[in-house]
């Protein structure tokens, strides 16, 4: 749905592979952890599920 509405660059991707360049952020929410890479054009986010991979915002996403 966020891709499709123009809010996101590229499509959501649910159960990816970390990528090997990734690194942790130290941020984290109870198992969520984010990881990043160099270009940081996706942020990947681990679980106890597995990996998703969240594409950078096509534009500036604010609350009015």
């Amino acid at each position: 749905m966020l891709a499709r509405d123009g809010l996101l660059s590229a499509p959501y991707r649910k159960q990816v592979r970390m990528p090997a360049g990734a690194r942790d952020t130290g941020y984290h929410y109870r198992d969520r952890h984010l990881w990043l890479t160099e270009d940081r054009d996706t942020v990947y986010v681990r679980t106890s599920f597995g990996v998703v991979a969240w594409p950078r915002a096509a534009r500036e996403v604010a609350c009015k």
